[in-house]
Order: structure tokens, then C-alpha cells, then sequence
């Protein structure tokens, strides 16, 4: 189609007025004007729940810090000494020491020797790549 055809189309559908039937303008304004309302009471609705839910949480979460609160504050003391007698605790205590560092002596000894066998790892490697 050329140009001027398009044109010849369009100024004719322009010059026709296409008649709506009537009492379907006034249907249609009726029907468009309740959508808008019931959108209108749907987006007030939908606030309503976000407030209810904040004060919601904010209650749960003064009701949980509360109940916290009482729970640690009811026990008592945890930290209460297990031996009545300070030599017997001072005696336990030191055979406890002795036998950490006598574990942590042998880990270290172990972690030595793994550094020197990383050595001589690293050496024999040093040599082949020069």
C-alpha cells in the first residue's frame, strides 16, 4: 500500500463516528467507577495489616526480651566453687595445668617436626627448579 491510500484509510475511519448502543457509555462509567473503588478500599486494607503486624512484632519482641530477662535473673550463681577446701582446688588445678602442657608440649614437639620435613621438602624442590 502506498502512502497516500494509508492516509485515504485513516481520515475515512476519522470522519466516522462508530455509535456506541445505547446506555452502554453510562454502563461502562458505572462499571470503571466501582473498579476505582473497590481498588481504592483494597490499597487501605493492605496498610492496616502492615500496621497491625509491626505492632505486633514490636509487642513479641518486648514480651521476648522480657521473659529473658526474668529467666537469666532467676538462676542463680552457676560459677560456685567445687572444692571447699583451697589446697585440694590448688592441687587439682596444678596435676590440670601439668597435664595441658605435657599435650601441648608433644603437639609442638609433632608441629617441629613436620616444618623440618617442609624444609627439607621445600630444599630438594628449590634445587631441581634452579
Amino acid at each position: 500500500m502506498n502512502e497516500q491510500k494509508i492516509d485515504e484509510l485513516i481520515d475515512k475511519a476519522l470522519r466516522e463516528e462508530a455509535q456506541l448502543p445505547e446506555g452502554l457509555g453510562a454502563r461502562l462509567e458505572r462499571h470503571i467507577d466501582g473498579l476505582a473503588a473497590s481498588d481504592r478500599a483494597e490499597a487501605r486494607r493492605i496498610p492496616m495489616r502492615r500496621r497491625w503486624l509491626a505492632r505486633f512484632s514490636v509487642a513479641a519482641s518486648i514480651l521476648l526480651a522480657i521473659g529473658t530477662g526474668i529467666y537469666f535473673s532467676g538462676k542463680e550463681n552457676a560459677s560456685k566453687d567445687t572444692f571447699s577446701d583451697p589446697q585440694e582446688a590448688a592441687l587439682v588445678a596444678s596435676q590440670a595445668l601439668a597435664f595441658m602442657s605435657e599435650n601441648l608440649n608433644k603437639g609442638l614437639d609433632n608441629m617441629q617436626q613436620a616444618q623440618k620435613k617442609v624444609a627439607e621438602v621445600n630444599n630438594v624442590l628449590d634445587k631441581q627448579f634452579k
